[in-house]
């Protein structure tokens, strides 16, 4: 028995007792989202039999003569989808300070092209100090970002880089000229930030701390500042442990994450 012949199988019993966890099924898409995936009707029979309707009863309301050859079917091309290895789409990260959503952008860099909007900020604000006589550059910035975070959490709030429909518009020019390849997007940090990514095909991911645990440098006021206040929970799509390691949170991306 090869590794879709045993998903297939493992597959049947789930459906017909959904209360079990399908830890043992594994494949590199969720089952929810492999079922998007399957013909009309083999899903719609997987989706029956998931509710309960037995197979004879599920064929009758599809108008098949054959109820049980095409549940079989069914679980043994949801087998076959799984297994596929397929390219995650567009992921826009949301979260404290912290949480790793750097991180996990330049972890996926050589499939994703990064789209870094609060890099866009930083050189916003460089070009501000040059403009008043200040020697300071957009590296400097980025290599101190502790000290100047303050900085740009007000000047943001200023040119109302959280709200403005255009900044996130601007950002995201050079990718809609690329073609709109798979891309990572940092940060999403407002509901009218998160529409827009939304708009565009992106699906939001929170990273979460665990409950009293903080990283990264910044000040109790900073850390209350409103831009790093949490997304509406209606904004996200998927939470994932921000404690885990980069190569769990990606491989949790991959299953969750609707590909191309």
């Amino acid at each position: 028995m090869n590794s879709v012949e045993r998903r297939a199988w493992l597959l049947r019993d789930y459906f017909h007792d959904t209360s079990s966890v399908p830890l043992k099924i594994g494949g590199h898409l969720s089952i929810s989202i492999a079922m998007l995936k399957l013909p009309e009707k083999e899903r719609a029979m997987l989706l029956y039999v998931r509710e309960g309707i037995p197979l004879r009863r599920a064929g009758r309301l599809l108008r098949i003569d054959d109820p049980f050859d095409l549940y079989n079917r069914a679980c043994y091309r949801l087998a076959e989808i799984m297994e596929e290895k397929t390219v995650l789409s567009r992921i826009a990260f949301t979260g404290p300070i912290g949480a790793g959503k750097t991180t996990l952008c330049e972890a996926l860099k050589e499939t994703h092209m990064h789209i870094n909007f609060t890099d866009r900020l930083k050189e916003l604000l460089a070009e501000t100090y040059k403009a008043a006589g200040l020697d300071i550059s957009v590296e400097r910035i980025k290599a101190e970002k502790e000290k100047f975070r303050g900085h740009l959490q007000e000047f943001g709030k200023i040119i109302r880089y959280d709200v403005d429909s255009s900044w996130i518009l601007e950002i995201l020019k050079p990718w809609e000229a690329a073609g709109r390849p798979p891309a990572t997007f940092d940060n999403v940090r407002t509901p009218a930030q998160a529409l827009l990514v939304k708009r565009a095909g992106f699906t939001i991911v929170r990273l979460n701390l665990p409950k009293g645990v903080q990283r990264g440098e910044a000040t109790p006021e900073q850390r209350r500042h409103p831009v790093e206040q949490p997304l509406p929970s209606r904004w996200v799509d998927i939470e994932l442990d921000a404690s885990k390691p980069v190569p769990e949170l990606i491989e949790e991306l991959k299953r969750e994450v609707p590909p191309l």
